[in-house]
């Protein structure tokens, strides 16, 4: 949940953290951001003759963000993964690294809400630097295609607050596409 808390910080409005200013980023520029959403279900409704139950199977979002008339789901994993930066062999490591079951909830979150993109977020190296650019996987459908992307963001852990902040707030920028 830190590593959650921590990105949440950094997007949306009166979190409480010391890093209050840079916590407006997607307030600023129109977004709006909720943590932990809750409002909707994978399956609405079980069949059974001619009775029906209520919906089942709560789908809880980390980050759900609306920006640019778009909306973005945003999913905090707590393991570290393999720089994709200078490594020949990154789809290897996201194949080998990236569980099989936090894409399929990707996905499963993406075509619920009709999203076409989803982000899987997880924590850097320590005393690394950040990523200028991030691989994403497509998920090809006669429905539309559904971009997976793998970001590996600065963790509140480092020794530079401020160049922490710093590289966190231009991967978020980085993300939403914001100057």
């Amino acid at each position: 949940m830190l590593l959650l808390y921590h990105i949440f910080r950094f997007l949306g409005r009166g979190c409480g953290f010391s890093f209050a200013e840079s916590g407006e980023i997607l307030a600023d520029y129109g977004g709006t951001v909720k943590l932990q959403e809750r409002k909707m279900h994978l399956v609405d409704k079980i069949v059974f003759g001619k009775e029906k139950t209520n919906p089942s199977f709560t789908m809880i979002h980390d980050i759900l963000v609306e920006y640019g008339g778009k909306l973005l789901i945003l999913d905090t994993k707590y393991k570290e993964i393999s720089r994709f930066e200078g490594n020949a062999k990154y789809a290897v490591s996201i194949n080998d690294e990236v569980k099989q079951a936090d894409l399929y909830q990707m996905v499963s979150y993406a075509w619920k809400r009709g999203a076409k993109d989803v982000y899987l977020l997880y924590p850097m190296f320590r005393y690394e630097e950040a990523e200028p650019n991030f691989p994403y996987a497509v998920c090809e459908s006669p429905n539309g295609n559904i971009n997976i992307h793998f970001i590996r963001m600065p963790f509140v852990f480092e020794e530079d607050g401020e160049k922490t902040k710093q590289q966190l707030i231009c991967v978020i920028k980085s993300i939403f596409g914001i100057e």
